[in-house]
């Protein structure tokens, strides 16, 4: 039967079994069916059925009630989807008896209501579907209440059963049980995590359950009246009126402690916490309680990173990446290595966030003025409050300050330039080289309609110098920025363009993310090869382009770039004519970064 003969059938309802006493009404397109059940020997419900226009691909909802005057629910609430407007679940996605199907008639759902009604009366409902969204009775609420796991322990270890409920984050709806009661202890809190903050707090009562979610359930058979069910699990006799909260952790609450990197291994905080304020305690079902997640800040905050990369977290946490330019670039690029669990930034640049800057960078309108070193360090440390981040807001690139930068290179696993400047990125090659480090340079041109990404590793592909000298053969690969009629440089070196009276390079930040996200993939495949896996690219030069060029490049996308750039045999900076002199280079720069580690101790 196709939808046209359902939607004609719904209209005909007189086809449908007698003793019913069926009224619809419009509802729009929809339309709400009244009727009347007979089960068990002389029991009655109403009902009211909502059957969309989208019937049959949308199951339809019923509501039961008491009386025909249709003005009190009755409470089936173990078989609400959330409860979110007290319909029955009768039609599930189990596949089970009372799975909906879309071939089922009108005719099916009184049937199953019947089923529903019979099944209710002798206790003996068997679709448990309904744990999934709703596994205890009461009212579900939105807020969600976060449990470090160690309170969780604890708590149960020392058999505590008061708890404090501080409000969790700033103008949400989000709390944090914890055992922390006064203001010292939850100063010691907020020192570790900044991002908590703790207005009020509300005492809490909590029990332990020897028993699982589902025996809990069935223990019940029928009970909604709040202080019996409460007090067959308490071993002392309390008052509930003394507490705002209660909450029940069950025995299938397995908590780990170690690194949680599989799904198979995540368990949840089986736990909910009713809200007692103001409330009658007769029937739990119109109690509001919440959810209770335990919440590991070590691990929780990058359990899904590591389900990705779980054989490389060991060398993304330890690995220390410098990088050097904070703009639209390296701002986006540190927080996304953040966001992948590196941990250990040093960061490079001089300048302050600009209001022309806003569009592109991660910083905020509130952030202007700040220096981007601080701005990027602030918002990494609010992904991860165990990273060690060091800014630097002065220009390592004076001649005075080349020992530090030298210093930084040495004591870094992985240098990302981004500024685009050539004099920047032959002063990092000469370093990176001579300290046999690894460098990642990557820039956008003008627009953004191409970007450039490279890395160098010493001894075995081509350094900066040779690639900038290859691309200055080829117009077609471009040069670093390169020029225009449309662009002009100032006494200082600023890169200016018609049309736009502050220096640097147009482009959208849509374009310009492109670059920086594939950037980061490339840093992560990067440490794939060092750790003998096989990665995804396996090129070490990329060139994106956004739309076809002038050049006749019709791909779009990021292109890999191989035989057209060579090592130069007589580059002065990794030539293999300059090995024993590179060699020689290489003590001089220890000596004086020994130097200088001396005069900083």
């Amino acid at each position: 039967m196709n939808r046209t003969q359902y939607l004609k059938l719904l209209n005909n309802l007189s086809t449908l079994k007698d003793g019913y006493n069926i009224k619809q009404i419009s509802y729009g397109k929809n339309k709400i069916i009244s009727a009347r059940f007979r089960y068990g020997e002389n029991d009655i419900k109403y009902a009211k059925i909502f059957i969309s226009d989208e019937f049959p691909l949308i199951p339809p909802k019923v509501w039961l009630f008491d009386d025909i005057r249709l003005e009190k629910i009755s409470d089936f609430q173990w078989t609400t989807h959330k409860n979110s407007d007290d319909s029955i679940c009768l039609f599930t996605g189990s596949l089970s008896d009372n799975s909906w199907r879309y071939q089922d008639s009108i005719f099916k759902i009184f049937l199953k209501i019947e089923a529903f009604l019979t099944q209710c009366l002798s206790n003996t409902i068997s679709d448990d579907h309904s744990t999934i969204f709703y596994p205890v009775p009461g009212r579900p609420q939105d807020p969600v209440v976060f449990m470090f796991y160690e309170d969780f322990h604890e708590a149960k270890k020392n058999s505590e059963n008061e708890l404090f409920l501080y409000s969790f984050l700033d103008n949400r709806p989000a709390f944090l049980l914890t055992l922390k009661k006064n203001k010292n202890d939850f100063d010691v809190i907020k020192e570790k995590y900044g991002w908590i903050i703790n207005p009020y707090y509300q005492k809490a009562y909590i029990v332990f359950l020897n028993t699982n979610i589902l025996d809990f359930r069935r223990n019940l058979k029928g009970e909604i009246n709040f202080e019996k069910i409460v007090s067959e699990y308490l071993e002392e006799n309390i008052n509930l009126s003394n507490y705002d909260y209660f909450a029940f952790f069950f025995k299938d609450s397995v908590i780990s402690d170690e690194l949680i990197i599989k799904t198979s291994q995540f368990n949840p905080l089986l736990s909910y916490l009713y809200d007692l304020k103001g409330k009658k305690f007769e029937n739990i079902n119109k109690i509001p309680h919440f959810k209770i997640i335990g919440f590991n800040p070590t691990y929780d905050l990058y359990q899904r990173t590591y389900g990705v990369l779980e054989k490389m977290i060991d060398s993304i946490e330890e690995k220390s990446l410098l990088i050097i330019g904070l703009g639209s670039m390296g701002s986006t690029i540190a927080l996304e290595l953040a966001k992948s669990g590196f941990r250990k930034f040093s960061l490079v640049d001089p300048d302050i966030l600009n209001p022309v800057n806003v569009c592109r960078h991660i910083g905020f309108l509130s952030d202007i003025g700040k220096h981007k070193v601080e701005i990027v360090r602030e918002q990494i440390m609010q992904k991860n409050p165990y990273a060690d981040v060091v800014p630097y807001p002065n220009d390592l690139f004076l001649n005075k300050n080349l020992p530090i930068l030298a210093h930084l290179i040495k004591e870094s696993d992985i240098i990302i330039d981004t500024t685009a400047v050539e004099s920047v990125g032959m002063l990092i090659n000469k370093f990176a080289l001579e300290l046999n480090k690894v460098a990642i340079y990557c820039y956008c041109y003008r627009n953004a309609i191409l970007g450039r990404i490279f890395k160098v590793i010493p001894k075995r592909t081509p350094c900066y110098s040779c690639v900038q000298q290859s691309l200055m053969k080829d117009e077609g690969y471009f040069s670093s920025l390169g020029k225009n009629s449309s662009e002009d440089d100032d006494l200082n070196g600023n890169v200016y363009f018609e049309g736009y009276s502050e220096p640097g390079i147009p482009g959208i930040s849509i374009d310009i993310n492109f670059v920086n996200l594939f950037v980061c993939k490339f840093i992560i495949e990067t440490l794939k090869k060092e750790l003998h896996q096989i990665p995804m690219l396996k090129a070490d030069h990329y060139l994106w382009q956004n739309s076809p060029t002038k050049y006749g490049n019709e791909q779009v996308g990021f292109i890999p770039i191989g035989d057209e750039i060579q090592k130069d045999r007589n580059c002065k900076f990794c030539g293999s004519s300059l090995k024993l002199q590179n060699s020689g280079k290489h003590r001089k720069t220890e000596q004086k970064i020994q130097k200088l580690e001396k005069k900083l101790k």
